[in-house]
């Protein structure tokens, strides 16, 4: 059973080096450098600065043989989705596709593909890409898979035997699921992208510590089937646990591309609109990351 990869970023490439190790996997890349790169050199994985290389892989720059793909793991970015799923609506209906993205701007879109399985996750992984067909590890988490529509069977049925350097999670809720890191990733992201600091300075700096509150105080209540005290502990434990981490909203800035912040905080403010919420705070802080995307050029 090939797996298909859509997305050669830092994700992509991790998920394709430690999927390829038990199943065939083609993995679909924008550019025929890079497919050309992956195809001769195959994948190189650091952790704990050793390399390791796998060549069990093969790599497009094309869609061509998506369609015969036992499942599809999609790993772009959300603003990037509109020219595939075109592309996703033409496959057998009987393929499992796997989204994960940051943020839920792109569910609506999604549900209407024909296909029967439509899973959504979360990739806890820490990791960093440095090349076209390298990527740094930093650290293991978890990846959660839960259905949108249909159910994970066909799915569990290949990823269920990894390790636990790459451990997966099925569930049945997908609302848990992405409600959680939506909100981890539009408390932390933004800010960092604007204040220009770690994850960690958010809790380690009094000041910085009372913004992330304000946004979490506005945020977390639209999304009643999360615990408030739970997530405030959850947000906070994680600024703590990758202190030195740069949010990749910020590493966007500094490269000058564009951010997730639609995708994020945007759905975010539509929630709030819809239900009569005031979200100032949240409105300004949005506001400060699209004028530094036009600053940097993003």
């Amino acid at each position: 059973m090939t797996i298909g990869i859509i997305g050669g970023g830092a994700t992509g490439l991790l998920f394709s080096w430690y999927l390829s190790r038990q199943n065939p996997l083609k993995i679909f890349v924008r550019t025929n450098n890079q497919a050309e790169k992956i195809n001769d050199n195959g994948i190189t994985l650091y952790k704990a600065k050793e390399p390791w290389t796998s060549k069990s892989m093969t790599a497009s720059s094309s869609y061509e043989g998506l369609e015969d793909c036992g499942v599809i793991l999609i790993m772009v970015k959300q603003y990037h989705l509109s020219g595939i799923l075109p592309i996703l609506s033409k496959l057998p209906k009987e393929i499992p596709l796997v989204f994960l993205q940051n943020g839920l701007g792109h569910l609506d879109d999604v549900n209407e593909l024909p296909n029967e399985n439509i899973l959504l996750g979360t990739i806890e992984h820490g990791c960093q890409r440095i090349d076209s067909d390298s990527v740094r590890h930093n650290g293991t988490g978890l990846t959660r898979i839960a259905p949108l529509k249909g159910d994970v069977v066909r799915l569990k049925s290949i990823l269920k035997d990894y390790d636990e350097d790459f451990p997966i999670s099925f569930g049945d809720s997908w609302k848990q699921i992405l409600y959680k890191k939506l909100i981890v990733n539009a408390a932390i992201n933004p800010l960092t992208a604007v204040l220009n600091v770690p994850n960690g300075s958010l809790v380690d700096n009094p000041y910085f510590k009372k913004l992330l509150h304000s946004i979490l105080e506005e945020i977390i209540p639209l999304f009643p089937e999360v615990d408030e005290k739970e997530m405030m502990q959850n947000v906070v434990g994680i600024c703590e646990s990758t202190k030195e981490n740069r949010s990749s909203m910020l590493k966007d800035i500094e490269a000058g591309r564009k951010t997730e912040i639609d995708a994020i905080m945007g759905y975010c403010l539509k929630q709030g609109e819809l239900l009569g919420h005031q979200m100032a705070f949240s409105r300004l802080i949005y506001e400060m990351v699209k004028g530094k995307e036009v600053e940097q050029g993003g």
